[in-house]
Parts: structure tokens; sequence; C-alpha cells
């Protein structure tokens, strides 16, 4: 039947694209077994990872040399030992390099090194009446074999696994030699060649596969099929029984049984088929469907899985039998809309690379199960696997824990040859061999061919003979999403693009739109308008959901011996992305680095060992299933409760499965908490009833909000919001009897500078600044200088983005280093306080300055309020931010302050912190970044006096100053980057042709609390 269905929809070309593939895996010898590509799950397999001995031949010559390693009479006491997966230029055989370009000419490749490899092991007795395979699971990038002296073939594909089938040349209960020479450098290699490390070596699982020599359960393909109501399913089997033994003419009967059993071990369903048409050296394909009754779906949210087994029965007894791990769900792409198993869904993606700092591509469970368990606490719930399949146990695991796949096949850099029709071989072995092996695979929903491709005929013939092997999954083009891509490509897949572009192009798309990269994370503090573009995108039910680029820094743990380490942007112009110099992601002491390779690598969520980077937290903020629709709401007092409209973003969980707490807010002080339960189904809106009879009085100044947290059944937190209530009487001011002065203030001058005091307040200016020089309360000195700032350090992305093509070019000057000339200093005494007003300019050098009005009034409350006006003139073109910088006395360690955190934010990467009263005191994490959406801060100290901040909306501790700390006042502060791109609205630029306003009010106080 499922043959039938693949002839019907595809037709004749596409069944010719099927069986020609075995023609065009050529390069692969016919001792190679292509139908074998799932390992046995009976336990009939022995591994022969391990101590492997090796050779690395650094150029033609040597390579020569070592030619015939595999000969019995060669002398390998050279060979020194290597762990078997593994990479060997994590073993101090050769430097990693990032990028291995294999299309410049020799003078100018990075290295043309092969590596030789040899293993000695027992074979065991039983092998002799069994057929046996050899299975590489992953080799880069090309592999030659040899057993026992005998030359098994080649395999020219660095992602995915192969066989060979070694019964005629294993020696049974005695010893035999392994013999693999691995190359670097073939016609093929761009093919596995990405934007990443090129990792040579036997880096995935060598084992011997063993089963029945003459009659064996060859292939299995799995195909869940739900009835229109996707209550009941049928299990469609293709089951492929070989023989390699007896007479043609003779028919040889055999039985299959299939076993279906839930988690529990409960049979759920089975069946048998018997068949006496099999003849000698022949293949039966099998199609069997067993009914299931309303089996449980398998989606992300709800990993349901299911036993089945596959027995071979010969004169009715069991001689063959392998397991699969299944997951009831359907694909569709109907209509235009992304769904599972009927239900519109939304893939809040990732990108991944299956590597690790400390042991490259030879991952294991442990780095899958980080790996798995980090997304999932960030609400992801899709990813891709760019631009290869990963290890097999990594999609396995996602099958277990609850993540959709997009499984890429490996086009590498060798897409942009695919016009090319030398390279058909190469196309569709890749192609065949990444199906095979993942198409029963629930967690895989959608096949990706290659990345950044331009189409090709290639690309297409790799569509269609995908198609013809799985009709069950779309397929995409990552990049690709013109409407005029041929109807065999399921979805459009852009890159990059601006919020406004997804939503013009998912308003009129006729395919689901799945952006494959997007959000480029460069270092960590480039990953501005997430929240933008994902809901400018999904918003349309074409929206199917997007791929952060990327996961975690393409890192690799390095020894220094001494070498010069390079900084990624102060010395972007001395290294490249195929070079083996060091540069610094981070630090890890015993003469070690994480080295991202700079601009090239750094481009995750989390570090290269996992840590969190603040970006994790804004894609989970992002990605939470859950939407509270409002961030503030009416109050009045006597209101008993409040009602927010809550939207259920989960695809399939009700909100009944869910735990809400809450805590009602009175600034950082609790006046109630608690836990509430509502209903919601998947994509609608309920109203999350929260009481606030814990309110008796509203107090002027104090800000009134309930933190909501959302938790899943088992208790985890996966969202935290926070909403407003608004008030009659809310003010963000502090009651003036908090101040510790009062009266007219008194002018005097010392040495042309102006001092102010009120009461116990004094203030001094600078006259040949312009700036505030210091700040007394009760005689304790709380500040201590002031200036003016346009300038920040620039962030990876931001330093290239200055740069463009110019890699040599210099980083802009600090701006914030300027000479100072004052044009004019006015003072005045008034009857509301005293006045000064002045104009200075301040000179970074010959190209860049930028002049400030200065405003200062010093009232009769002893406040201190400030406006300025900056008119920039800089090369730039851009302000990172502007506002005005203070020194602050050292016992003024902690910041309390009023608005979102307690995480940083800015103008385009907010969704990860929420409204509140916070506390941070310097030197810890929290107190790191800008705050943004600030009503009031204060600077405390130990003794509790305080100095208290208003009117300005952004606020960062800078950590230590000169005497003290440094504390930045800013009016305004441009977006946040993601690479080599400036915020993408308006609103989030400080475009240097601009004149910036700001302004602040200082208050001493005591006795705050």
């Amino acid at each position: 039947m499922i043959l039938e269905t693949l002839k019907k929809r595809n037709g004749f070309l596409s069944h010719l694209l099927l069986l020609s593939v075995f023609a065009f895996c050529g390069t692969v010898e016919a001792h190679a077994q292509f139908a074998a590509r799932l390992p046995s799950n009976s336990g009939d397999t022995l591994s022969l990872n391990g101590t492997w001995r090796f050779s690395l031949a650094k150029n033609a010559a040597e390579a020569e040399r070592l030619a015939r390693f595999h000969d019995a009479n060669f002398d390998a006491a050279s060979f020194r030992p290597i762990p078997v997966p593994a990479n060997w230029s994590l073993h101090g055989f050769e430097e990693p390099i990032y990028e291995h370009r294999f299309d410049e000419p020799p003078d100018k490749r990075p290295t043309d090194t092969e590596g030789f490899y040899l293993h000695r092991f027992r074979a065991p007795a039983t092998l002799a009446d069994r057929r046996t395979l050899l299975h590489f699971d992953g080799v880069w990038a090309s592999a030659e074999v040899w057993l026992n002296g005998r030359a098994l073939g080649r395999h020219d594909s660095g992602f995915t696994g192969f066989a060979f089938d070694v019964t005629r040349y294993i020696k049974p209960d005695a010893e035999n030699t392994l013999a693999v020479r691995v190359r670097q450098n073939t016609k093929d290699t761009l093919f596995d060649t990405n934007d990443d490390w090129s990792l040579p070596g036997i880096y995935r699982d060598v084992y011997l596969e063993m089963m029945p020599r003459e009659m064996y359960l060859d292939r299995i393909e799995i195909v869940t099929d739900f009835d229109s109501a996707y209550r009941d399913a049928e299990l469609a089997l293709r089951i492929l029984v070989a023989r390699h033994a007896g007479d043609r003419n003779k028919n040889y009967p055999f039985q299959l049984r299939a076993v279906l059993t839930d988690r529990a071990a409960r049979e759920v369903a089975r069946t048998i088929y018997a068949s006496d048409e099999l003849t000698g050296d022949n293949a039966q394909d099998v199609s069997l469907r067993l009914p299931v009754r309303a089996p449980a779906h398998w989606t992300a949210e709800t990993p349901n899985l299911y036993d089945l087994r596959i027995e071979l029965l010969v004169n009715n007894q069991v001689t063959h039998t392998r397991t699969e791990r299944i997951g009831f769900r359907e694909v569709s792409t109907s209509g235009g809309v992304l769904r599972i198993n009927g239900q519109p869904v939304k893939l809040r993606g990732v990108n991944r690379h299956d590597e690790h700092p400390d042991v490259g591509r030879a991952t294991t469970d442990k780095q899958w199960r980080e790996d798995i368990r980090l997304m999932k606490q960030a609400n992801i719930n899709a990813v891709r696997t760019s631009h290869y399949p990963p290890a097999a146990g990594f999609i396995k695991l996602c099958d277990e824990l609850g993540l959709y796949v997009m499984d890429e096949v490996p086009f590498g850099y060798g897409g942009d040859f695919a016009a090319d029709p030398s390279y058909t071989s190469a196309v569709l072995l890749r192609a065949f061999e990444t199906v095979a092996r993942d198409r029963n695979r629930p967690s895989v929903i959608i096949w990706s061919i290659g990345n950044e491709d331009p189409f090709s005929n290639l690309h297409l013939a790799a569509i269609r003979m995908i198609k013809a092997a799985d009709s069950t999954r779309p397929v995409l083009l990552p990049w690709r999403a013109e409407e005029t891509l041929p109807p065999e490509v399921d979805i459009l897949a852009p890159h990059y693009k601006t919020g406004e572009e997804y939503d013009a192009l998912a308003a009129k798309a006729r395919r689901p739109i799945v952006t494959t990269e997007y959000s480029h994370a460069l270092g960590d503090e480039d990953f501005g308008g997430l929240e933008d573009r994902w809901q400018s995108l999904t918003k349309h039910p074409t929206g199917a959901g997007g791929m952060i680029w990327m996961w975690a820094d393409q890192g690799l743990r390095r020894k220094v011996n001494g070498r010069k380490v390079l900084d990624p942007i102060a010395d972007l112009g001395r290294y490249d992305d195929g070079a083996p110099e060091l540069i610094r992601n981070s630090d890890l002491g015993n003469d070690e680095i994480y080295d991202a390779r700079g601009i090239y690598g750094a481009d995750g969520i989390v570090n290269t060992d996992r840590t969190l980077q603040r970006d994790f937290w804004e894609t989970r903020a992002v990605y939470a299933p859950v939407s509270v629709l409002v961030k503030e709401t009416p109050f009045r007092i006597g209101q008993s409760r409040i009602a927010v409209p809550v939207r259920n973003d989960f695809d399939f969980t009700d909100f009944s499965a869910l735990r809400i707490s809450w805590r009602l807010m009175a600034d950082d002080r609790e006046l109630a908490k608690g836990e509430v339960k509502i209903a919601a189904a998947p994509h609608t809106t309920a109203m999350l009833e929260l009481p606030t009879s814990a309110i008796k009085q509203v107090e002027r100044g104090v800000a009134y909000y309930v933190q909501v947290s959302f938790h899943h059944a088992n208790g985890d937190e996966f969202a935290a919001r926070s909403i407003r209530l608004v008030t009659e009487t809310a003010d963000a001011s502090t009651p003036d009897a908090a101040v510790t002065a009062n009266g007219k203030p008194r002018l005097s001058q010392n040495g042309g500078n102006a001092i102010v005091e009120v009461g116990n307040v004094r203030y001094e200016f600078n006259r040949q600044t312009g700036s505030l020089l210091s700040m007394t309360a009760n005689g304790r000195r709380l500040i201590t200088e002031s200036r003016s700032v346009i300038w920040r350090p620039l962030s990876i992305s931001e330093a290239n983005l200055y740069r463009g093509a110019h890699r040599e070019r210099p980083v802009p000057p600090d701006l914030n280093r300027y000479t100072t000339n004052v044009r004019s200093w006015n003072v005045a005494e008034r009857a509301d306080g005293v006045h000064i007003e002045t104009e200075v300019e301040h000179r970074a050098d010959e190209r860049n300055k930028f002049s400030v009005r200065y405003n200062y009034h010093v009232t009769t409350s002893g406040a201190l309020q400030v406006q300025y006006q900056v008119t920039p003139q800089v090369e730039t073109g851009w302000l990172p931010e502007v506002g005005i910088e203070l020194e602050i006395a050292p016992s003024l360690d902690e910041m309390r302050w009023s608005g979102l955190g307690i995480l940083d934010s800015y103008p385009n990467e907010s969704a990860a912190a929420m409204f509140g009263v916070w506390r941070a005191r310097n030197g810890s994490s929290e107190i790191r970044g800008t705050k943004s959406g600030v009503e009031w801060a204060e600077l405390r100290a130990a003794n509790r006096s305080a100095l208290r901040v208003t009117g300005s909306p952004y606020i960062r501790f800078d950590g230590t100053g000169r005497e003290g700390g440094r504390v930045r006042l800013l009016t305004a502060v441009t977006g946040r980057s993601t690479k080599f791109k400036r915020p993408e609205r308006s609103v989030w630029q400080l475009d240097a042709s601009e004149v910036f306003k700001g302004g602040f009010t200082l208050k001493p106080l005591q006795g705050a609390n």
C-alpha cells in the first residue's frame, strides 16, 4: 500500500530515482550494504570503540610511505595510541582548523593531512555461521577501509553512517586487523565543510552487527497513520526480509510477527504474516498494518513512545529480531499551515552543531542530555541539525524527551557546486543515508536539504528521491523562500529577515514558513529584536516559527603553550577562518582557553561550556508558550481581585495541567501569595483571576503589582510575568519629608567653582568642565565626579559593523575620552533655588566631538535637577548611548530600583525582564547591564543612607571607578545588534545626526527602607 501511495504521489520519475540511488552510490564499493542502516536493537552487536593505533601523514609524501599500512607485514611501531571515537586534532596530533576550505589553491590550504588507523580485535567464534556488518557511524571526511588486508571500499561523506558486509573476510575466534585511511581532501569534501570547525577522524561509534547468515530482517520502515479524527491509528510497516543462500527456484517459508507494547510493557497490538514465496538469494518486501485504538499521541509536549518488536520466524523459531521505539504522529502542511496530528504548531527552534568543547564531534549521551535539558528550560521545542545529521543517539533522546527535529541532509559548501552533474553521487548518497537512518524517528518532522544553496537540478533530485523514500514528512531548502519554488518544496525557509519582512512574507504565503536561521546571536551582547521577529512571523497561520542561530558558541578547549592569544575584536585583521591562531572566547586557567574563532563561531545563546548567556533568558521569555496579554490593569481600593487575560500558546497542553503561582507586591514587600488553577485549551484565551484584597491602602510613591509564575506539572518554572496595578494615587515621587535638607540654598565660590549648600547637603560644580564635581550629605561625600558620555565599549557585532569590509580599520576611538572647552557659564540665585547654565564642547579627536548644554537647578528641598542637551558631531554615524556618568562613594555599593529587572534590558531586548522593585549589589551578576524602564533608583550604603535618582529611564552600575563605583544615568540607549546588523527599527537606533535631550533629579535621602 505504501509503495502504491508513493507511485501515485510522485509518479514514475520518483520511482526511478529511488531505484537509481544505488547506482549513484558507486563510490562505495558493492560490499557496502546501503539497505541495512538501522543497527540491531536486540543486543547482537560488538563495539569496536576503544584505543586504536594512529599515525598522521602531514603531506602527500608521508601518506605514500604509509599507503601499505594495511598489509600484514607493515611495521607500525611508530603508530601512537588514539581513542576511537575521537577527532585527532583534539588529541595533540595537529591544531584544529576552522572552516577547512579545500577549494583554495594547494598553497593556501591549511592542511592536507591524512590519518591512518589500525585496530586489532578478537572476533567471537559465533560469527562462523552469522552474517556480519561492519558499521561506521561517522568518519570525517573520507574513509577507505581494509579488514585483514582485504579492501572493503571507500566512503566519501563525513556526516552520514555506512556499513560493509564483512562476512567473507572476518576471522571468527581469531584476531582481526582493521585498517582505516581517513582523508580530509577529496572531491566531495566541501559537502562536509561548514562555517564551523573541520574536525577529522573516526568520531562516532564503530561496531559489528551480527545476524543470521541465510535469512534476516534487512530493513524496517514505519508509518503511523491516524484516522480523520486523529483518534485511532494504523501502524503501517514495510519489512524487507532477505535470503542469501539456497536454491533460486525453491521457496523458503517464513513468518513475521509484529508486537507493539506500551512503556509499561502491556501489549497493544500484534499481527503475524506468513509467506512461502521467498526464494534463495532474494528479498521480499512485506507490508503489514496493525490497527491501534486511541494510541497516545507523540508530540514534543507529550513524547509518548511505544516499543515495536519485529520477529522473523523460521520453522516456528525466532531467528532474528529488531526493535524500534516509535511514536504515533503525523505531519502535514495542508492549507499552508504546519500541523502535527492535525493541530497547528509553532516551532520555537534553535540551530545546533553536534559539537562540544571537550570532545569535539565525538559527543556522547552526557552532552546530548545536557543540551536537551537546557533547551527545554529555554522553552525551545525544536532543533535544526545544522548542517548535517547528528549522532543517532541525540535524535533518539529527542524522541524520548520531546523535541521536534529538522534533520538536515549535509551539503556544506558543496551546495554551491550542485549545478555540476559530476556531484550527483555525493548529493544522492548523503540524502539517502540521512533518510535511511532517521526515517523511523518520530521527532524528525522535516527534512532540510543543504544550507543557503542556490536551487539546482541536483537539489530537486535529492528532494524527489527523499519524497519517494518517505512521503510522510515535508521538505524545505534553507534560505529559499521564493513562491516560485517547485511544489515538491513544502515549506518556505527565509533567513535573517526583519520583523517587517517576516510580517509581509507570512501575510501572503501559501506555504508554511519556518525561518531556518534568524536572530544571529554573535557574542553575548548581540541578540536584539528576537521578540519582534518572532511575533511578526508567528501571528500569521503560515508563520510556523524559526530557528535561532545558534545554540552554543562553537568553541573548543585549547592549550595556549606560550602562544599569543588574539582578541576577537582588537585583532580582527590578524585572523581568518582557516588559520590555526588562538582566539580567546573565555579563559579556563591551567594554560587553557575556549576558542570560538572570534567573529566566526561565537554565535550561541549559551557559552561553549553550556553556561548560560543573557541570550538564553531572552529566548526563554520570547518562546514561553503563555502570553499575558496586558502589562497593567486599573485598580481601586476595596477591589478584591483583578482579571488578567492569558493566552495558551501551547500546541497540545491545556492550562489545567499547569501550576500557576502569584505574589502580590508593594514595591519589594510581599503582601500575599498563592496558587491558582485555570483551564484553557491550546491556542485559546482565558481570564486569570488574582486576589488583591491584601491591599488595604495605597501609599504614595509605592508601586503595586502582581508577579505570576507558570510551572509545568513537575514544578519547573517556564515563564514569569508582572502585571502593574494602576491606582489613582500612583506616584513614583518620594515625599519631601524623606529629603535630608530644606531651606534657602546658599551660593559661594571656590577657585571659580560654584558651591551650593542647602542644610546639610552640598553641591560643587566645576567651572573648568561644566560638570557636577561633588555631592555631600551629612558630611559624607556621595558623588565624587560626573561627566557626559556618548560611548561605551562596542560589542563584537557593533565593532565589525563599524569596520564593514575594511577588516584592518581600527575600532572607533573611545568618544568618552575627550578634552573640554567651556563656552559659557552662568550662575543665578532665584527664589526657588540656585540655577547654573553652561555650554561645553567635548572633543575626542579632530573628527569626533559633541557639545552639551547643561541646566542645573538646586531646589529648596536640597534636590538637584539636571537637564541637558547633547549635539554630537561624530564620524561613526550612530551612538551606543547618551547620558551622564557619576562616580560615587565606595559605600554606595547596592542599587535598588523600580522598573524592569532583574536582568538588564534594552529597547529591543526586554522580554526576559519584568516590572518590579529590585535590589542588587555591586559585583553581583544581577547588577550587570543596563536597566530600563526605570522610574526611580536608589544607590544605597550599609548605613541605610541613600541617593535617589528619578527621571532617568536607563541606569547602569558600571562597577569600580577610581575611588568608588560608577553609575551611568542614560537618556537614550541604542537597541541590541545582531551579527553585523544595526537594530532594525529606527526607534531602536541612535542616529548621530539627532539632538538628544535628557534629565534627572538627584535627592539625598536618609532612613530609606
